[in-house]
C-alpha cells in the first residue's frame, strides 16, 4: 500500500503540469476599457507603394488578431485579375493574399479591401483599407472621382461598378474586362486612384449578377466617353438610367376574364394596328394604358372556340400573332360584375372640394341614362339642393362625378357632408351590364387648408422643356410643357420640389438613354432647395435655370 509521502510528493508535479497546460492555450486577455481602435498595420511585405514588384502575393501584419468579413463583396482589385486571389489569415494577425493569375507589366495595382478587415474581439473595422504596388518603375498617381446618381430623380447610385476602359467594350457589353474598377459608396460617390493618364470610356453598372455582363432593361447603367485626358485629379459625375429593351415583345399575355385579354409589352407602343384574319368579334375595344406598355382588349365572344389577332407596330418594327381561346380556360369562364369603385382624394372619405370623385370601371363604359329618375343627393343638414344637379364626365373606364352648379365653379361645395345615392341601371358597360346601387358618403374640406404657388420661368429659346412639381412624398403633382409662367391649383401644405426636363424629342415625357448608341438620358435640373407651401398662402418663385 502506497504511503502518504508518495501523494505528497506528487501534488507539486500535478500543479506544475496544470500551469503549463493553461499557458499553452491562446486566449484574448479580458478586462480593461473597451478597445474602439481598428487594427493597425505594423509591417508590409513588400511595402505599400512598392515599385518593380515581381512576387506572387503579399503579406500585411497587424498589431492584433483580425477577422475577414465578406471578402468577395468588399475586395476590389484594379485593374481586375483574370482569377480572384486567395485571401486568408496567417497566425491570427497576418493578412495573406496570393495571386492565381499573372500580373501585367508596368502596371499599378490597387487592392481595395473596403470594410473587410476588422479586429477579432470588438469588431472594429479598418475602413477603406488599400494596398498598392507597381510592376514597373513608376507608380501611377492620377485620380478620377465623382458621383453616380439617378438621371431623373438624382437618387444616389449605391454599389455600382465604376469601370474605365482604354478601348470601348464590344456593343453587347458582355464579359467586360475594364482597365480599372471601383464601387460607388452609399452616397453614390466613387474614387479611382492610381490610374494612368489617358482617354477612357467610363461605364457604371449595377451588375446584379456580379458577372461583368450587362443586361439591358433589368440593370441600371451610366456611361461617359467625354472624360478629359488631362489633369491629375479629374471629376466626372455619372447619371444612371434603366435602358428600354432594344426589341418590342409581349413579356406577358393572357385572358383576364371572359371577353377581356391583356398584353404587357417590353417597351411603349406607338400607334399599333390590329388585324383579325378569319373570324373577328362583332364589337371590340383596344385600350393602351398611360405608359403605353399595357394593352387591354375587350371583345364580344365570337362563334368559334378561338380567334387570331395580329398586332403590328410599324414604328417599332414589331409584328406578332396571338391566338385567343375563351372556352377551355378558367379565365374565360370568369365573369366580372359591373361594379363601380369610388376613388376619393383621401382614404378617410375626405374629398377635396375642387376635385371630382372618380368612379373606376373594370370594363369600358358604353353610356348612361336616368329613365326620369334623378340620383338622390342629400345634405347632412337635410337642406334642399335647389338648382344643384349631378354632373357626369364619362371616360373610357372611369366616371368623374361632381355638381353642375356648385359655388365657385368647383365640383363640390366646401365644408359639406354629402350623402349621395346612385340608383341601379344608370350606367351601362361594354358588355351591356348595368351598375348596382351605389352609396357615397363623404365630406369636403375648406379652401383655407390649401396654398398655391406661382412660377415665372426664364428658359433658353429653341428648346422644349417639361415643367414638373413634386409633392411631399416625391409624387408628380403637375407635369406639362413649360412656358414663361405657371400657376398651381390648390396644394396641400408641405415641402415641394420643382424640376425641368429638356424634352429633346418633344414627346412630353422623360426619356432614358441608350448606351450602345452612346445616347445620354434627357437632362434634368432641379430648382435649388425645397418650396414650403403653407395653408391659406400664395407662394411665388422666379427661376432662370442654367446648365442646359
Amino acid at each position: 500500500m502506497m504511503n502518504r509521502s508518495f501523494f505528497g510528493a506528487l501534488i507539486p508535479v500535478i500543479a506544475f503540469v496544470l500551469i503549463l497546460a493553461g499557458c499553452a492555450q491562446m486566449q484574448i486577455p479580458g478586462g480593461g476599457p473597451r478597445d474602439n481602435s481598428p487594427p493597425k498595420v505594423i509591417k508590409y511585405l513588400p511595402d505599400s507603394g512598392a515599385r518593380n514588384f515581381s512576387g506572387t502575393g503579399f503579406r500585411i501584419q497587424f498589431d492584433e488578431f483580425i477577422s475577414l468579413r465578406d471578402v468577395s463583396g468588399n475586395l476590389i482589385v484594379s485593374p481586375p485579375l483574370e482569377k480572384n486571389p486567395d485571401v486568408k489569415i496567417l497566425k491570427g494577425k497576418t493578412l495573406a493574399v496570393d495571386f492565381n493569375s499573372p500580373l501585367k507589366p508596368n502596371t499599378t495595382y490597387s487592392f481595395y479591401f473596403g470594410n473587410a478587415i476588422a479586429d477579432i474581439r470588438e469588431g472594429n473595422v479598418q475602413e477603406n483599407f488599400r494596398f498598392v504596388f507597381s510592376t514597373g518603375n513608376y507608380l501611377d498617381s492620377n485620380t478620377i472621382s465623382g458621383r453616380v446618381s439617378d438621371a431623373l430623380t438624382q437618387e444616389a447610385g449605391k454599389g455600382f461598378k465604376v469601370m474605365l476602359f482604354s478601348n470601348p467594350p464590344d456593343a453587347d457589353f458582355q464579359n467586360l474586362k475594364p482597365d480599372y474598377m471601383t464601387k460607388s459608396g452609399p452616397d453614390g460617390s466613387y474614387s479611382l486612384k492610381h490610374t494612368r493618364p489617358g482617354k477612357y470610356f467610363v461605364l457604371a453598372l449595377e451588375d446584379k449578377n456580379d458577372d461583368f455582363n450587362y443586361l439591358p432593361g433589368s440593370e441600371r447603367v451610366a456611361f461617359s466617353d467625354q472624360l478629359p485626358d488631362t489633369g491629375v485629379n479629374r471629376i466626372l459625375n455619372l447619371r444612371y438610367f434603366t435602358e428600354l429593351p432594344r426589341k418590342t415583345f409581349a413579356s406577358s399575355s393572357g385572358l383576364v376574364s371572359s371577353g377581356h385579354y391583356r398584353w404587357t409589352f417590353s417597351r411603349p407602343l406607338g400607334k399599333p394596328d390590329f388585324v383579325f384574319p378569319g373570324i373577328k368579334p362583332s364589337k371590340d375595344t383596344f385600350l393602351l394604358n398611360a405608359g403605353r406598355d399595357t394593352l387591354d382588349y375587350f371583345f364580344k365572344t365570337p362563334a368559334s372556340d378561338f380567334f387570331n389577332v395580329i398586332i403590328k407596330e410599324p414604328t417599332a418594327d414589331y409584328l406578332d400573332t396571338f391566338r385567343i381561346f375563351f372556352e377551355k380556360t378558367a379565365a374565360s369562364k370568369k365573369e366580372i360584375s359591373f361594379s363601380l369603385q369610388p376613388v376619393f382624394s383621401s382614404p378617410d372619405l375626405k374629398q377635396s372640394f375642387f376635385s371630382p370623385i372618380v368612379l373606376k370601371s373594370p370594363a369600358p363604359i358604353a353610356g348612361w341614362h336616368f329613365d326620369g329618375e334623378i340620383p338622390e343627393v342629400i345634405w347632412s343638414d337635410k337642406r334642399a339642393l335647389h338648382e344643384d344637379a349631378l354632373s357626369f364626365e364619362i371616360g373610357v373606364r372611369e366616371i368623374k362625378l361632381g355638381l353642375e352648379n356648385a359655388k365657385g365653379c368647383f365640383p363640390w361645395e366646401p365644408e359639406i357632408d354629402y350623402n349621395l345615392t346612385l340608383l341601379p341601371g344608370i350606367f351601362t358597360d361594354f358588355f351591356g351590364r348595368t351598375n348596382d346601387t351605389l352609396h357615397l358618403k363623404f365630406s369636403t374640406d375648406a379652401p383655407e387648408k390649401y396654398g398655391t404657388m406661382k412660377w415665372t420661368l426664364e428658359l433658353p429659346t429653341g428648346k422644349n422643356f417639361i415643367f414638373q412639381i413634386l409633392g411631399p412624398s416625391g409624387n408628380v403633382v403637375h407635369s406639362g410643357k413649360a412656358g414663361s409662367a405657371w400657376k398651381s391649383g390648390y396644394l396641400k401644405p408641405g415641402s415641394y420640389r420643382a424640376r425641368l426636363i429638356e424634352d429633346t424629342n418633344d414627346n412630353g415625357v422623360w426619356d432614358p438613354g441608350d448606351v450602345v448608341l452612346r445616347k445620354q438620358p434627357e437632362n434634368t435640373i432641379y430648382f435649388p432647395g425645397k418650396i414650403q407651401i403653407r395653408a391659406d398662402w400664395d407662394h411665388e418663385e422666379k427661376w432662370k435655370p442654367s446648365g442646359f
